[in-house]
């Protein structure tokens, strides 16, 4: 069997086509993290999160005692 020869620029071809590649893979994906760790975001979701805490707080209390108090 012959021993295969690559051209001498086949490496550096091959190179370039697996980092366009990578590129363009990296350029279109968008990560779910990236639009959570932006500015506004973080800060909407921590308010509405605390809202929704405070809320579910009032909820258990009112669940709780409001029976006793009425009888």
């Amino acid at each position: 069997m012959k021993e295969f020869k690559p051209s001498d620029n086949f490496i550096f071809r091959v190179m370039n086509e697996v980092r366009k590649s990578e590129k363009a893979g990296h350029a279109d994906a968008v990560l779910p993290g990236t639009l959570i760790l932006s500015g506004g975001l973080r800060y909407v979701m921590s308010a509405g999160a605390l809202l929704l805490g405070i809320w579910n707080l009032f909820r258990i209390y009112f669940s709780v005692f409001a029976p006793a108090i009425c009888r």
